[in-house]
Order: C-alpha cells, then sequence, then structure tokens
C-alpha cells in the first residue's frame, strides 16, 4: 500500500467516524426531545443527566454535550452551570406576512416587536448578469450593494441583502450613517414612491459560516431564502435577497 493509499484511508475512517458521531448527537437529541413529551416535561424542569445519557448510548459526555448544545441553539432546553439541561420556554415563531405594499422593516414597526436594523457594510459591485437582466444595465454600469442584519426581540432574525442600481440613487452613501429602512431613504431622499414588489422566490438553505456566526444559530439549523424584485414607477429599483433563521421565523404569502 503507497503512502498516498494510507492517507486516503485515514481520511475515510476520519470521515466515517465523524458522520458517526453526527448521527449519535442527532438520535441522543431526537431521544431526549421524545423524553421530554413522554415525561410530558415543563418548562424549567430537569432533562436526564449528561453523565447518564452517556452510559444509556454507550457514548463519551463529550457527544452528549454535543447533542444538547445543538437542541440549545434550538431554543428547546438551556444550561445552568453546575447544575444540568433544563426544559426551555417554548418559542414563539415570528410571523412575516409578504405584502407588496409592505418592507421588511415596515412589518415589525410596532414597539413589542423591538425592531433594529444595523447595516453591516455597503459597497459599489459590478452587475452580474442576474442584475443586467433585471435593471436593464450595461457593462460599466455599478449597483450599491448594502448588507443588513435584522433583528427583533432582541434576536438576530435574518441577514438582508439590497442591490439598487447607483444611477437610481446617487451618493446613497450620505444617507447611509443613520440607516433604518431603504424604503424611507428612497421615498424621503429621492421622492420616488413606495417600491412594490413584484416578484418572490423562496427556498431552503444551508447557513455559511459567516452567517452561523452573525445570526447565532447550529451549523445544522437551514435558512429561508426570499428573493424579490422591488419596482417603482421607473421600473426595478431593488433586488433584495432574504437569509431568515428557520427555527423562528415563518414567511406567510398572500396569493
Amino acid at each position: 500500500m503507497t503512502g498516498a493509499d494510507m492517507e486516503g484511508r485515514v481520511n475515510l475512517m476520519s470521515d466515517g467516524h465523524l458522520v458517526k458521531t453526527q448521527l449519535m448527537k442527532l438520535k441522543i437529541a431526537d431521544y431526549v426531545i421524545g423524553y421530554i413529551r413522554t415525561h410530558r416535561l415543563s418548562t424549567d424542569e430537569m432533562l436526564p443527566s449528561e453523565n447518564s445519557l452517556a452510559i444509556q448510548f454507550g457514548v463519551s459526555r463529550n457527544v452528549v454535550r454535543g447533542a444538547l448544545d445543538h437542541l440549545r441553539s434550538q431554543g428547546k432546553v438551556y444550561a445552568r452551570k453546575g447544575k444540568g439541561f433544563f426544559v426551555a420556554e417554548k418559542q414563539q415563531f415570528i410571523v412575516y406576512q409578504q405584502d407588496v405594499n409592505v418592507g421588511f422593516s415596515e412589518t415589525f414597526q410596532e414597539p413589542v416587536y423591538r425592531y433594529e436594523s444595523k447595516l453591516l457594510s455597503w459597497t459599489l459591485i459590478r452587475a452580474k448578469q442576474v442584475e443586467k437582466e433585471i435593471f436593464g444595465l450595461s457593462e460599466d454600469d455599478q449597483l450599491y450593494r448594502l448588507k443588513v442584519l435584522r433583528s427583533v426581540m432582541g434576536l438576530p432574525l435574518a441577514i438582508c441583502y439590497s442591490e439598487i442600481p447607483q444611477r437610481m440613487v446617487p451618493n446613497l452613501e450620505q444617507y447611509l450613517s443613520d440607516f433604518y429602512s431603504l424604503n424611507d431613504i428612497l421615498v424621503d431622499k429621492y421622492g420616488y414612491e413606495h417600491p412594490i414588489c413584484k416578484s418572490v422566490a423562496v427556498e431552503v438553505v444551508l447557513p455559511t459560516v459567516s452567517k452561523i456566526h452573525l445570526l447565532g444559530i447550529d451549523a445544522g439549523i437551514p435558512l429561508l431564502k426570499e428573493t424579490n424584485v422591488f419596482e417603482v414607477s421607473g421600473g426595478p429599483v431593488e433586488y433584495f435577497q432574504v437569509y431568515a433563521r428557520s427555527d423562528r421565523f415563518k414567511l406567510k404569502i398572500n396569493v
């Protein structure tokens, strides 16, 4: 057996061990959820100890901790230092009702939502083919690209990307220092009527490392990706993409 063959065999064994460990974590997590239901545990009631679960499943406590951390990232359990894991209060899903006339920030403007909108970055970019087709751009035209973190009730809920042709919002950067809503800027600073949503596409995607970090989610939690095109009387004004956490976010579309 050559060195390359040996290395490949070791890698396969390592990958197989990782897969087996992940499957065991999911099995333990499913068991804990079933235990909560079967024993009708209420909020703040204690779960079986890490040690007892490790013995029951014949695994290390690290594997058990990984399973419980997975459930904690989903908001199903929580830990008390030195005490163990407990049943968390049942989460309330945040419902975003897609409406052609209402933007993301306008949906959550009621004080109860404690809505926050944080501009993470902005840049000027060259249009890719999809943007060229949507906006009718030439090779030399540029777009503003905004990256925004939206939080509701103190929880990071979604990462949003807005792309707007530079020619439609010249010198946009001068209005971004106190950013809250792009629609407000379009209406108040540039005199456009309120943009209307003309197309919606929804899919489920896995989160990237950066999105996991920004949203504070587990790697196994998929994201809801919503893509929209917003128009004003002069044509398309915004290409908008939302990556929302599926464990706390429900999308309702009126047709």
